[in-house]
């Protein structure tokens, strides 16, 4: 796929991602969208006569070239949707980016990816928690993600790499634009530490306030699990906690004093069904099988008896989980057959499923 068209595509006024999906669907390419003729264009639920000649007279060359250009200048990386880089978690998730501009690396599963977000101003409590809950987080070889905010955010991103370790960086403005300024600092040392920067904004894109809210689903999205720490009733942090219960995440909230309004959304969100967490066991007792996949790993030959379909499947799953898609890569069995052997053999006790259409064995 034409990464120059695909995010040309994406700036052409009013097709969202949804109706970008809906084209390439129908299309497969960028390329054969913007050669495709108005009447096949409005064959495509969304899109109106007005909408396609937008796209069919779309003029983007110079903003388009700056984009370009700047990728080649800061070794940034565009990775669409359909890429085999792109993160399998966020590729679960309601509405994800259709392109994720990327300094560094992305982490995978086995970097055991989990969020810290809290508020912009914590208490001393605040930051005596998240620098604890962080540092116990990197010692079980966690990669934390956060939206790089001051507050909680900078505090998490610091903590990571003052341990040498992985963290991911997730901003409401291009890649060019490093939002808060005092952060400037950090941009190098989550790269030296193999971490990334993410931004699914194009550059030069300012941090407006409407692109939070927008950040905060990929904060979650990426992420197995988030941990709240300190967060206001109406904040940011109980936003993409909100977000994460939608994503089907687990959320692990901080408890803190029911007269700090900065502890009011933690409250809430353990009042409501989060995990209460006070330290690393919490969140390693609903994630146990990423922290333990040694402990996790089982002998075929010593299963039950199973359908060679199932053998198959339970073949192709690795240590730390498999996604449907992948077993069905590897086995040659659609994903809707994959599916029912899936339930079959969690009936058997001898899978499990986890969030994200992600098996594993029991």
């Amino acid at each position: 796929m034409n990464l120059e068209n695909l995010i040309k595509l994406s700036l052409v006024p009013r097709v969202g991602q949804a109706k970008i999906r809906k084209l390439i669907s129908k299309f497969e390419t960028p390329e054969n969208v913007f050669n495709a003729s108005i009447q096949d264009l409005i064959q495509i639920e969304g899109i109106e006569k007005a909408t396609a000649e937008k796209i069919l007279s779309f003029d983007s060359d110079k903003f388009l070239e700056k984009q370009i250009s700047s990728l080649e200048k800061t070794g940034a990386e565009a990775i669409h949707f359909w890429h085999s880089d792109y993160p399998q978690l966020l590729k679960e998730i309601h509405s994800p980016p259709l392109i994720l501009y990327v300094l560094g690396k992305l982490p995978t599963l086995k970097e055991i990816p989990i969020a810290v977000v809290g508020t912009r101003a914590p208490t001393v409590y605040g930051k005596f928690v998240t620098e604890k809950i962080v540092n116990e987080l990197v010692e079980r070889n966690c990669t934390i993600v956060s939206g790089f905010a001051r507050g909680i955010d900078s505090i998490s991103h610091r903590c990571t790499v003052a341990k040498e370790a992985k963290t991911v960086a997730v901003l409401g403005s291009g890649l060019d634009v490093i939002y808060p300024s005092e952060n400037k600092d950090l941009v190098d040392k989550v790269l030296f530490n193999g971490g990334a920067i993410v931004s699914e904004f194009p550059f030069g894109t300012r941090p407006d306030s409407r692109n939070f809210p927008i950040r905060n689903r990929i904060v979650s999205g990426m992420s197995l699990g988030v941990v709240v720490v300190e967060a206001g009733i109406k904040s940011g942090a109980k936003i993409t906690a909100d977000i994460a219960l939608e994503q089907g995440k687990e959320v692990f909230a901080i408890p803190g004093p029911i007269n700090s309004p900065k502890s009011a959304g933690t409250n809430q969100l353990i009042q409501n069904g989060a995990k209460l967490t006070t330290g690393i066991e919490d969140i390693v007792q609903e994630l146990e099988f990423y922290f333990n996949v040694d402990a996790k790993e089982k002998q075929t030959s010593l299963l039950p008896q199973l359908l060679p379909e199932e053998e198959s499947f339970v073949s192709s799953l690795e240590p730390n989980g498999t996604h449907i898609d992948k077993i069905a890569e590897i086995t040659k069995i659609p994903v809707f057959r994959c599916l029912t052997i899936a339930l079959a053999l969690e009936l058997k006790g001898i899978v499990k499923q986890y969030p994200g259409k992600f098996f594993i064995k029991s």
